[in-house]
């Protein structure tokens, strides 16, 4: 049930907009905390020797970042004492006095005895959490639930079919002189391609994350070679030789159809004409074939990568690439605003050097440092996902985050080249290019601010780790995931109380902020 949900629920996160407006997203959340308690109480398990329920949760290299960055953002909310803010943060402590009534800051002593959180506005730090939780049990429940190759293999299936999707609709909608998204109308920007998105750069972020899994899913799809295989192949009988020639012509069919679905979304990334889009995808793919050149058995997976890199371009030349190029004439113009941007938003980021403004808080801090040249201009967001974020969160945030990605990405390649099976080293790989793409992306793009990439990424990031930790066997697959297992009734039982409440908060204010929306729309609604 819970592997059904994930499914259904990143199918129309990308469906619907992207997932953008409230009532997608706050679906979003209540699938996936619905599925993750589901899983979570599956884990409840009775152990017959001792006789006792036991609380079983698999291991993950992202658990302790995960929980790190939870902490970090809990802790911008907590009110706190005026010379602890003041220490903390003296920016946030002159705004917290300046926010009391004048009769209040006045009076002898009151200021000092009154608590504030470092964060000044709570609301949007709060709803972080919720997404930050939800984002997580995402790629916590679903790599769960992938527990064989078979379900492997339909994850990516749908990824790839839902691209193919995309791509092909948005180029009927552009071509055809619609100019639809779905039943809304698009007024501009009518020459890009945007699928069911409303921002065109953040549909090149899925098709970008699309044509680099669809290269890694064409390598995974090659037969494994059997031990000593080249030795029987002359004392194999007549028929097992048939067999052995027709299921190497269906793998070759599977990695052909593979092959033109990462086409269809390539020539779709490439008329989306997102400059960083295509730079960044460029960046990552290269980094994927550099990992591929390190390994010598797995050399010759290079040329999927070139192949399918010809083959876009190809198609895209033959289309007519005019208006992608013109956009990259026009660069200079879209690196000096962005530029722009992040210089004012690294403004922010000195003010609030240590721990950040709140992560939210952008949209409410920046019109007091934004540009003379951007007035009358309300900014959600910063055209740079890194300047941002450490404007938000501050140098500790960014450590936090970095040093778990970093954890993450170190045991991802350890586990990666001790594996042999062409499955799980094609599939093993891709999170790390699609990191690399997301990061290199987000110095000049917001992508994952949109929720649906948000879930693209870490489905891919699933795919994956699963696909790492998968033993095959002729009669059934085995993950060779760790587990904590912990008694009920003492530790297992504090676990469980201490997820179950953040699944039920989460999914509480989740809740309460559509209610909020539907009485009073602060975000776009289509």
């Amino acid at each position: 049930a819970a592997y059904i949900i994930y499914q259904i629920i990143l199918l129309l996160c990308i469906l619907m907009f992207g997932a953008v407006h409230t009532y997608m997203y706050t679906l979003m959340s209540l699938g996936v905390l619905t599925a993750a308690t589901l899983l979570l109480l599956k884990g409840i398990r009775k152990d017959y020797q001792s006789n006792e329920y036991r609380l079983r949760l698999p291991r993950n290299s992202l658990h302790v970042g995960f929980v790190a960055l939870l902490t970090f953002l809990v802790f911008q909310t907590l009110p706190m004492p005026d010379p602890v803010l003041t220490l903390l943060s003296p920016e946030a402590a002159v705004v917290a006095r300046k926010s009391l009534p004048t009769a209040e800051t006045l009076a002898d002593g009151l200021v000092n005895s009154t608590w504030f959180s470092l964060a000044p506005y709570v609301y949007p730090v709060r709803m972080s959490i919720v997404r930050l939780v939800v984002y997580g049990f995402f790629f916590f429940g679903l790599f769960q639930t992938l527990q064989s190759r078979r379900r492997i293999n339909v994850a990516v299936s749908l990824l790839l079919a839902m691209g193919c999707f995309e791509a092909l609709y948005a180029l009927m909608e552009t071509y055809s002189g619609s100019h639809h998204v779905l039943w809304y109308r698009m007024d501009y920007a009518k020459e890009r391609l945007k699928g069911t998105y409303i921002n065109g750069n953040h549909f090149a972020g899925f098709m970008a994350m699309g044509v680099i899994l669809a290269a890694a899913f064409a390598g995974a799809l090659a037969p494994m070679k059997r031990p000593n295989q080249g030795n029987t192949e002359k004392k194999q009988r007549p028929a097992s030789r048939i067999a052995s020639f027709l299921e190497g012509q269906e793998s070759l069919f599977k990695r052909i159809l593979v092959g033109f679905a990462g086409v269809v979304m390539g020539i779709g990334l490439i008329f989306s004409a997102s400059r960083g889009a295509i730079i960044s995808w460029a960046g990552a793919m290269f980094l994927m074939g550099v990992l591929f050149v390190v390994r010598k058995a797995y050399r010759q997976k290079g040329i999927i990568f070139i192949g399918l890199f010809v083959l876009i371009c190809a198609y895209a030349i033959e289309i007519g690439v005019d208006y992608p190029l013109e956009r990259f004439m026009q660069i200079e113009s879209g690196i000096e605003s962005r530029s722009r941007y992040a210089a004012k938003t690294m403004d922010l980021f000195e003010d609030f050097k240590a721990v950040g403004a709140g992560v939210g808080n952008f949209p409410y801090a920046f019109p007091k440092y934004q540009s003379a040249k951007d007035k009358k201009k309300f900014y959600r967001y910063a055209h740079n996902d890194w300047a941002q974020y450490l404007a938000e969160a501050g140098i500790a945030g960014l450590g936090l985050l970095l040093v778990g990605l970093g954890v993450y990405v170190f045991k991802t390649l350890s586990l990666w080249k001790q594996r042999k099976d062409p499955f799980a080293v094609s599939l093993g790989v891709v999170p790390v290019a699609v990191i690399a793409y997301m990061a290199i992306h987000s110095y000049s793009e917001f992508n994952l601010h949109t929720p649906a990439n948000a879930l693209i990424l870490a489905a891919i990031m699933a795919i994956g780790y699963s696909a790492l930790h998968l033993e095959r066997h002729h009669r059934r697959d085995r993950m060779s995931y760790t587990y904590y297992d912990l008694p009920l009734k003492y530790r297992g039982g504090v676990a469980l109380v201490a997820i179950l409440g953040l699944i039920g908060w989460s999914g509480w204010w989740s809740i309460r902020h559509f209610v909020a929306e539907a009485y009073c729309n602060t975000v776009p609604n289509s």
